[in-house]
């Protein structure tokens, strides 16, 4: 069965890809919503609203992928989703191979690289350690995959 949450990350993914036709600018403008509204559930307003949330949405948006893709991924995504509440799961949980894969690669076993990935991935010690292992073995795969 599909866990439901990160279905509507993949929906986002989609309306955002077909918003700008890439991919990696999908990616990291949902990442982005993932990591400024993850853990709640907002609002998505239909297209003509000037709600305070459209406001919010456009900022991260914008932020992570440029003044006109920002526009046009929030444009899809009001047409898409409208109306309706929706939960955004936390960033670590909906992108967990690539968070792990990001962790393996900058930490180097210092106690401040440590505190700075906790802070900037809002995750505890216990989770950046386990997503640094799966980073590890997600490396190791890829090696004998070659």
């Amino acid at each position: 069965m599909k866990n439901n949450k990160l279905s509507i990350v993949e929906d986002l993914m989609s309306a955002c890809e077909e918003a700008t036709g890439s991919k990696e600018k999908a990616l990291c403008a949902v990442r982005a919503l993932c990591k400024k509204f993850g853990g709640q559930i907002i609002y998505i307003p239909f297209k003509e609203s000037k709600k305070i949330t459209a406001e919010y949405l456009r900022k991260v948006l914008v932020h992570s992928a440029g003044e006109s893709n920002g526009e046009k991924m929030l444009l899809r995504i009001m047409i898409l989703m409208g109306g309706v509440q929706i939960y955004i799961p936390m960033e670590y949980r909906a992108f967990r191979d690539e968070i792990a894969k990001e962790i393996y690669e900058k930490y180097d076993s210092s106690r401040n690289k440590m505190s700075e990935l906790c802070n900037e991935h809002r995750i505890s010690f216990a989770q950046l350690y386990r997503l640094w292992q799966r980073g590890k073995a997600l490396k190791i795969n890829k090696e004998n995959e070659k």
